[in-house]
């Protein structure tokens, strides 16, 4: 019998293409750029700049993306709903 707690850690570690996540919006340092975030794995997630949408992300707001690439430090995702905290 599996553990349900140690099968959502494991959830949260593996992201796939296609996934919906949702992330909390933080303050870029280049202040040119979009604002960024992270998952709990530490990986950094960055909105897909190409995406007109992402241009109204503000920091601290609540990100509803999916996720379009996967690299081993990072991925792209694309917003689908900003919600201002």
């Amino acid at each position: 019998m599996s553990d349900p707690i140690e099968e959502s850690i494991a959830l949260t570690l593996t992201e796939s293409v296609g996934e919906e996540i949702t992330v909390v919006a933080m303050k870029s340092r280049k202040q040119s750029s979009l604002p960024y975030s992270r998952l709990p794995s530490g990986k950094i997630v960055l909105f897909e700049e190409r995406d007109p949408f992402s241009y109204r992300i503000k920091p601290g707001d609540v990100v509803d993306c999916v996720i379009k690439i996967v690299k081993p430090s990072y991925i792209i995702v694309k917003p689908i709903r900003i919600r201002r905290r």
